[in-house]
C-alpha cells in the first residue's frame, strides 16, 4: 500500500465542494505526510496559464492552503477520463473529490461523480462539506458479493492510519444460501481485523428492500467518519440511469464522506448490493 510519491490530488472546479475537497485532503495530510496536488481539468479552448495563476489566487485569497504545500496542475482534457490518467500518471494514493450530490438530470442520468470514480486503480473519496467531525469510526456494509472482500485491505490501511473502529453492516436474506455467504464474508472481515488489531463491531440490518439507503441512516445515526463502499465493476448506462446501488451511498444526503473502491479486473462482474 505504500508510494514512495505519496500524492494526493484533489480535483478542482472553483466551487464549496472543491474546497471542502482540499480540507479533507489537508486532515489527510496531516497524518499521512503526502503532498497535495489541486487538479483542474480544462479545454483546449482555455487558457492553461491563467487558469493555473485564477486557482493560485482563490486558494491564497481564502487562506486555504495554510501551512500545506499545494501543487496547482492545470490538464486539458475530459475529466471522467483524464482525472484517472492523472492519477495514474503520478502514483497517486488517494483521490479526494468533491460532489454536488445528484442534482437535476443526475438524478436520470446517475451521478457524475461515480462516472469519474469508475476505471480507477486508486480509492476515491467523495465529500460533500468540508470535515464535521473527528476520524472515528467508518461504516463496512457487508452483502453475499465476495468482491467485497477486497476492500478489506483498504479498510486496514485507512483503520491503521486514523485509529479508526470498524463498524460492519450486515445485510440479512431471505435465501440461505445467500446468507451463507454474507456470513462466510463476515467471517473472513473479522479475522482480517483481528489480524491486524482493528477494533470492531457487527451490526445487523434487516431491511433487504433499501440496503444502501438502510446503510447511510446507520453511518448518520452513529456520526460515522466515512463509509466504505465498493463501485459496480463494467458499470453500463443501465446501471448509471436505473442507479447502481453505490450511487445512492455517495451521494447520500447526510453528506457523509464516501470512499470509493473499484473491484480488481481479475474478479468476476458483481452487483454491490443484490
Amino acid at each position: 500500500m505504500e508510494n514512495k510519491e505519496k500524492i494526493v490530488v484533489v480535483t478542482w472546479d472553483f466551487t464549496e465542494v472543491s474546497e471542502a475537497a482540499l480540507a479533507h485532503a489537508e486532515r489527510y495530510t496531516k497524518e499521512s505526510g503526502s503532498r497535495i496536488h489541486c487538479l483542474h481539468i480544462c479545454t483546449a479552448r482555455d487558457d492553461q496559464d491563467a487558469l493555473k495563476t485564477k486557482i493560485q489566487e482563490q486558494l491564497k485569497e481564502k487562506s486555504l492552503s495554510g501551512d500545506t504545500p499545494i501543487e496547482v496542475v492545470v490538464k486539458e482534457g475530459k475529466i471522467y477520463s483524464s482525472i484517472n490518467a492523472y492519477t495514474k500518471e503520478v502514483k497517486a494514493e488517494l483521490v479526494i473529490m468533491g460532489t454536488h450530490g445528484m442534482i437535476g438530470s443526475q438524478k436520470i442520468f446517475g451521478s457524475k461523480a461515480l462516472r469519474v470514480i469508475v476505471g480507477s486503480e486508486i480509492p476515491f473519496l467523495v465529500v460533500q462539506q468540508k470535515p464535521v467531525n473527528e476520524f472515528e469510526e467508518i461504516v463496512l456494509p457487508f452483502d453475499s458479493n465476495m468482491e467485497g472482500r477486497e476492500k478489506l485491505r483498504w479498510v486496514v490501511y485507512f483503520a491503521d492510519k486514523y485509529h479508526l473502529r470498524v463498524r460492519m453492516l450486515k445485510k440479512l436474506s431471505s435465501i440461505r444460501d445467500v446468507q451463507k455467504t454474507i456470513n462466510n464474508n463476515i467471517a473472513f472481515a473479522k479475522r482480517i481485523l483481528d489480524e491486524h488489531n482493528i477494533p470492531w463491531e457487527l451490526n445487523i440490518e434487516s431491511n433487504v428492500r433499501d440496503f444502501p439507503e438502510e446503510v447511510i441512516r446507520f453511518a448518520e445515526k452513529i456520526s460515522a467518519s466515512m463509509v466504505m463502499v465498493m463501485t459496480t465493476k463494467n458499470i453500463g448506462w443501465t446501471d448509471f440511469m436505473f442507479g447502481a446501488g453505490e450511487q445512492k451511498i455517495i451521494a447520500n444526503d447526510a453528506k457523509i464522506p464516501v470512499i470509493c473502491i473499484n473491484p480488481r479486473e481479475d474478479l468476476k462482474k458483481p452487483t454491490l448490493f443484490n
